[in-house]
């Protein structure tokens, strides 16, 4: 039935394809799709409206192959389709809404002029996306997230790696999003607070946002599965000791051998394979934790909602480098290198006011460096206020900068940590774990 439906919506978009539209009153439709206008709309526009409003929703069903029930399920929640836009990469979460396991939760705070509205969860015992909705009264304002944080019902934060925001060119006065937050530890009760702080740029305006809201269903527990397996690549010994499905993502314990003599710095292609060859790959946001040097967490796609009868571990290419070049170390008064990786990648160093800005030759983001932590000439963690990474594709670099508070009164070397970095080992194996 479906198939027959999408055929139809095709072949529309065939005849569609047949009809000349001027392209100007095309995107000035829409625009003022986009915009929400509220007031009547003339018959001409209207239609030019539904015309790309067929083709987005074409490409909508086209791109997200929607069995009948999933079809059905997201037309019956308002704004849904947004919902699965917004996953559409995260093989595990798309499960998830097609079983039902996206919650509304539909409550709100408004403060002169700004609302915040937690539209939905989808969650379980260790993870929370929350898809909220940033609303302004007008489309003048320029608001950014400064902060978002899960709180139990007393206030308390739940401690957690997190991700939020809403991106600095939005033109228009409202904005969805996700918030991915990965907790420490087992979460308990059914009830919580959202934290969140936005700021108006003009002006440095804040104002700060304590949504209450309740999860209406019993959070689904996790499956573990023991694996306990060792491999060795080029030398370099990695147990992988267990594998953790939640609904939202799936956790893979790794520890390495501390007398590799390369430090592990991340898996590229690191995904779980059934048995008919279905795969599920890295998660769309956080992609790992950090227990120790020779510990870590990776997180992949979900695939709980899947009962495969075999299912395997499969990995290629690791980043990786040798353990006495795992460092950059710079002189923050001279602004030079003292010491990095045999590749030279850092070009230059220069300081800024409190931002101490390295520049490092770079093919695309993903192949660029990026450190851990900051240490002083004593070991002691230095901590930055605040971080970015510039990509310059028409120079080939990466800007990396780091504001560090009292930073002209430091005189000794500052060494950093190197977290990722683009040399790698080749891998081809497939650990079988069911």
């Amino acid at each position: 039935m479906f198939e027959q439906e999408e055929k139809k919506l095709t072949d529309f978009k065939k005849r569609l394809d047949e009809v000349s539209i001027p392209m100007e009153a095309l995107d000035d439709a829409v625009l003022a799709g986009f915009q929400k206008a509220k007031k009547r709309t003339p018959y001409k526009i209207w239609m030019l409206e539904f015309a790309a409003a067929a083709i987005l929703i074409i490409g909508f069903f086209t791109s997200v192959r929607l069995s009948p029930n999933f079809a059905s399920y997201i037309s019956a929640i308002p704004g849904m389709e947004k919902v699965v836009e917004m996953i559409r990469n995260d093989k595990g979460l798309l499960d998830a809404v097609e079983n039902e396991y996206y919650q509304e939760i539909g409550v709100s705070e408004e403060k002169n002029g700004l609302k915040v509205t937690i539209d939905g969860v989808i969650a379980d015992q260790k993870g929370m996306f929350l898809f909220y909705t940033v609303e302004s009264d007008s489309k003048e304002k320029s608001v950014t997230m400064r902060d978002a944080r899960v709180k139990d019902v007393n206030g308390k934060e739940i401690p957690a790696m997190s991700t939020f925001g809403i991106p600095s060119d939005l033109e228009t006065n409202s904005y969805q999003g996700i918030s991915e937050n990965f907790f420490q530890d087992k979460i308990e009760g059914n009830k919580f607070v959202w934290d969140v702080t936005l700021r108006e740029s003009d002006g440095f305006v804040e104002e700060n946002f304590q949504i209450p809201f309740t999860i209406p269903e019993d959070l689904k527990v996790s499956q573990k599965i023991d694996v306990y397996q060792t491999v060795e690549i080029e030398g370099q010994k990695i147990l992988f000791e267990t594998v953790t499905i939640y609904p939202t993502r799936v956790a893979v314990h790794i520890k390495m051998d501390p007398r590799n003599r390369k430090k592990i710095l991340g898996f590229e292609d690191l995904r779980l394979v059934d048995g008919d060859g279905e795969t599920w790959n890295r998660s769309s946001g956080i992609i790992s934790s950090s227990i120790s040097d020779d510990e870590k967490i990776f997180y992949l796609q979900s695939n709980y909602f899947h009962e495969p009868k075999e299912l395997y571990i499969a990995l290629n290419n690791i980043k990786a480098i040798d353990k006495d070049e795992a460092n950059v170390v710079v002189d923050v008064v001279k602004e030079i290198v003292i010491k990095q990786p045999k590749e030279n990648l850092i070009t230059e160093v220069n300081v800024n006011g409190d931002f101490l800005i390295l520049r490092a030759k770079a093919k695309e983001l993903k192949s660029s460096v990026s450190f851990s932590q900051i240490k002083d000439a004593d070991g002691k963690v230095i901590q930055s206020q605040h971080s970015y990474h510039r990509f310059d594709a028409g120079q080939g670099y990466v800007e990396i900068g780091n504001q560090i508070n009292g930073l002209s009164k430091i005189n000794g070397p500052l060494t950093f940590e190197i977290a990722s970095f683009p040399t790698y080992i080749e891998a081809n194996q497939k650990i079988k774990i069911k």
